[in-house]
């Protein structure tokens, strides 16, 4: 039997000002979140690597390409699944 790709986690993009809220709503839901500001992508994120969920918030003003990426996907979509990572 040969076992196909499995689910490693959710990276989940939230507008800067709503990060706060959104951690606090996943908090109250069980997860534990662990916060990085990756500078030199231009994104401040917070990870629960135990039940595969990530946060990423452009960290504003920034042009970095990542930041530039979730902020067009922001403004196309709002808050929402950014991607799934296998």
């Amino acid at each position: 039997m040969t076992i196909g790709p499995s689910l490693h986690h959710v990276v989940f993009a939230v507008a800067p000002e709503r990060q706060a809220a959104v951690v606090t709503m996943f908090t109250e839901l069980g997860f534990s979140f662990n916060a990085a500001e990756l500078t030199e992508l231009g994104v401040h994120v917070q990870l629960d690597w135990d039940r595969g969920v990530e946060l990423i918030s452009p960290v504003p003003g920034s042009t970095a390409s990542v930041a530039t990426s979730v902020n067009d996907f922001l403004d196309r979509h709002g808050d929402g699944i950014y991607t799934v990572v296998v």
